[in-house]
């Protein structure tokens, strides 16, 4: 998601975390996305 690709350009890293947590649930299991959202935010923090 935060690489370009030939049919968009990369997302930001909060657009792609935004993205995945409107995804959670449904397309990606809710569960690792929290943990990977929290590790984010943990390691932006840093």
């Amino acid at each position: 998601m935060t690489s370009d690709r030939p049919y968009r350009k990369a997302f930001t890293r909060e657009q792609a975390l935004r993205r995945l947590r409107e995804a959670a649930g449904g397309q990606f299991d809710k569960f690792i996305v929290d943990a990977f959202v929290e590790i984010a935010h943990r390691l932006r923090d840093e």
